[in-house]
């Protein structure tokens, strides 16, 4: 028997171990004449046994004598994956390389069952967006990745991890991965129809979220409509994700962009202050707060104007941030004396007046609180109940206790479970 058949015969009893020892023996490969097949052969016995130097090697001599050989494409787009994109350290390495690799087999590889292109996609898009490869995300580049894929063909079904302490969690199927992504570089591309069309698209057809990912479809969607000019629907969008129960200061800097382009002042300063109350990042918001700062002086509102940009100095010096402009701005000599915590003070005390300028307020008592140990039931004057959740508890939760007399506003929920919307108590706060 030749060589030939006996790299055959190993191959069809899949030992690769004998076909790694026969590649082993031989000085050099191109003594035996190599065909097509033997260097699939050749190549499938020694990516088993993880040896993708090897393969790359045998990949490029099968290139250069068959060249219009596609059979190794997948593999070699494996072995790259794992020799050189998988543990790619962009604290010690130049992105550029990185990318340079994943154009190369993006270049020369299918999407077929057993093609590495999802997986090098998913990791390249990744990096991009996570910001891992630079401050600078290239989103036209991952845009443009994402489109060598067919979403219709990724796997819809949760991933399921093991966490250390055996903890098991649930993530984004690679179906709403994509979607995530996509949805992602086309917001920052500012590519606003296509945004919307590919937003509801997910919306529709992802049938279980992570990570707030219908929100964030909402958002981005709620926003490109801002951006067309389709004030009524973006302000629908926005006040529906509200109504879901997600808090976050973007969606009520949206609902603040709104109203000053349809020059509504109340309405304003209502959602600037929810805004700025949402949570104590307040260094996520300096560029918020300038522009807030600009309103206000628009508006004669000096003093509260001045308290916004003597906040952002404050906010930089604290983070050893570049002061650029902040030192011509002009700002009392009692207002740039104070300091945050002052700042805060008086900021906060008419953040919550405009927010809360027009609420009805209902008292009542915590009559339930249920195992899951997130929710339970107030009950009104009237004794009529109503189901929060302590994500809208506007105070510390561990005093939300049964007998508890709280104040509370009435608002529309989602009820998941049920899929109906039913008056929920939000912004619940101790009497």
């Amino acid at each position: 028997m030749s060589m030939h058949d006996d790299l055959r015969d190993l191959h069809q009893a899949r030992d690769y171990k004998g076909i790694c020892m026969l590649y082993d023996q031989l000085e050099n490969i191109l003594e035996i004449e190599p065909s097509e097949w033997d260097f699939i052969y050749f190549t499938n016995g020694l990516y088993k046994f993880q040896r993708y130097e090897d393969c790359l090697a045998l990949y490029k001599l099968c290139k250069r004598l068959y060249k219009d050989c596609d059979s190794l494409n997948s593999k070699m787009g494996w072995c790259v994956y794992h020799l050189y994109l998988k543990n790619f350290d962009f604290t010690k390495q130049y992105s550029a390389d990185f990318f340079t690799k994943v154009d190369y087999v993006l270049k020369n590889i299918k999407e077929d069952p057993y093609s590495p292109l999802w997986c090098i996609v998913n990791l390249a898009t990744k990096v991009i967006v996570h910001k891992t490869a630079g401050n600078n995300p290239d989103y036209a580049r991952a845009n443009g990745y994402l489109e060598l894929v067919n979403r219709s063909n990724l796997s819809r079904e949760e991933k399921q991890i093991n966490t250390a302490d055996g903890k098991n969690i649930s993530m984004a199927s690679d179906y709403e991965t994509w979607y995530s992504r996509k949805t992602k570089c086309l917001f920052e591309l500012n590519f606003w129809d296509e945004c919307i069309r590919i937003c509801n698209e997910g919306i529709s057809s992802v049938t279980k979220f992570h990570n707030n990912n219908d929100s964030w479809f909402k958002y981005r969607k709620a926003v490109s409509l801002l951006k067309l000019r389709n004030h009524n629907e973006s302000i629908a969008v926005a006040k529906e994700i509200i109504n879901l129960g997600f808090k976050h200061w973007s969606v009520y800097q949206l609902l603040y962009d709104i109203s000053v382009e349809k020059n509504d002042v109340a309405a304003a300063m209502k959602y600037a202050g929810y805004c700025a109350l949402t949570d104590n990042s307040h260094e996520m918001r300096i560029k918020f707060y300038k522009t807030y700062a600009e309103f206000l002086a628009h508006q004669g509102i000096m003093k509260e104007s001045m308290l916004h940009l003597q906040l952002i100095v404050l906010i930089k010096e604290e983070n050893s941030w570049k002061l650029k402009g902040e030192n011509s701005w002009k700002i009392t000599d009692e207002i740039s004396s104070m300091d945050k915590q002052a700042v805060l003070r008086q900021l906060q005390a008419f953040w919550k007046e405009h927010r809360d300028k027009d609420k009805v307020y209902v008292e009542g008592v915590i009559s339930k609180l249920l195992p899951s140990g997130k929710d339970g039931f107030v009950r009104d004057e009237k004794g009529k109940e109503y189901y929060f959740n302590f994500r809208d508890a506007d105070c510390n939760r561990n005093k939300l206790l049964i007998g508890t007399k709280v104040m509370f506003v009435l608002g529309e929920r989602l009820d998941k479970k049920k899929n109906v919307w039913k008056m929920n108590a939000i912004e619940v706060k101790l009497k």
